[in-house]
């Protein structure tokens, strides 16, 4: 079934002996590599594009209400009014003791 439906997709995509041809030589990884996918069968029928993608429609309210259910609170501290310090964060720094100023790569 999963080889016809590919022939099917790439005959009109292309010519029959291209498609025969390919998919002589790449059927058995294809359907090996299909078979050790972490999928289910919807998801690798759609993702194959055999079968219509199952569209869920949730309505505008409940999508939000869900998204806003782990928010945290509001509790935004009020600021202390005691001295704040200026700091310099640096990341990621290398230290290259041969580097020379205007020196090419090359």
């Amino acid at each position: 079934m999963i080889i016809g439906q590919v022939k099917s997709q790439c005959e009109a995509k292309t010519s029959a002996d291209l498609c025969g041809g390919l998919i002589g030589a790449y059927a058995d990884v294809v359907y090996g590599s299909i078979q050790d996918l972490d999928a289910t069968p919807l998801e690798v029928c759609e993702g194959l594009s055999f079968c219509p993608k199952q569209i869920n429609q949730t309505e505008l309210d409940d999508y939000i209400q869900t998204i806003l259910e782990d928010r945290p609170d509001d509790n935004i501290p009020t600021p202390s009014g005691q001295s704040t310090y200026t700091v310099l964060h640096l990341t990621d720094v290398h230290i290259d003791l041969l580097y020379q100023e205007v020196t090419n790569f090359i």
